[in-house]
């Protein structure tokens, strides 16, 4: 009797929680930008973005940092964009407000930009008053046009709230940063 090592079904979204993450040995300056975005996300806005070339360990660092931040009962709003979903308009907000109460008349593709912002903002203030919520995003160079305008828009619109913003980002000569992250917090 053979049996496969690969499954036709995925597993629930709530089992892959990134509970048993391999140990990090080194990258202590990378571990003190993830320790202060920690600590600082339930007094303001952070923002942290984890930059590099393929395969340096991005997204454990991101799996790293969106764990920690479970540990401390923080709210998270997780994605993880692939580049055949790019052409998927507001896909990204799909996943990030998949368990969230949200206007789902403003995420609609075909509603204006500002009323998708507003009810982007509106449901991360909402949520941030309740508990600090962490934007966690991994590959955001593969996020939709439509998610990353929203994202935008709130993100520019935040002030005090406790906020955490986590992104990992491939730096290659043909990626860009779809959400500027930081140009677009208000400086502490």
């Amino acid at each position: 009797m053979t049996q496969s090592l690969v499954s036709s079904e995925a597993p629930p979204r709530e089992q892959l929680q990134m509970r048993h993450l391999p140990q990090i040995i080194g990258r202590d300056a990378e571990r003190t930008h993830i320790d202060f975005l920690v600590v600082s996300a339930p007094r303001r806005v952070s923002a942290l973005v984890i930059k590099g070339e393929p395969g340096i360990g991005k997204t454990l660092l991101w799996q790293h940092t969106v764990e920690q931040c479970r540990r401390r009962d923080y709210r998270i709003l997780a994605a993880r964009p692939a580049e055949e979903e790019m052409p998927f308009a507001g896909n990204g907000l799909v996943d990030l407000f998949e368990n969230v109460e949200l206007d789902q008349a403003a995420l609609d593709s075909e509603s204006s930009p500002i009323a998708r912002g507003r009810a982007v903002l509106e449901a991360l203030r909402r949520l941030a008053a309740g508990k600090p919520t962490v934007v966690a995003i991994d590959d955001v160079h593969w996020l939709d046009a439509v998610s990353a305008g929203a994202l935008r828009y709130a993100f520019r619109r935040l002030e005090s709230d406790p906020i955490g913003i986590v992104l990992t980002l491939r730096v290659t000569d043909e990626t860009t940063d779809p959400l500027t992250v930081g140009g677009l917090l208000p400086p502490h």
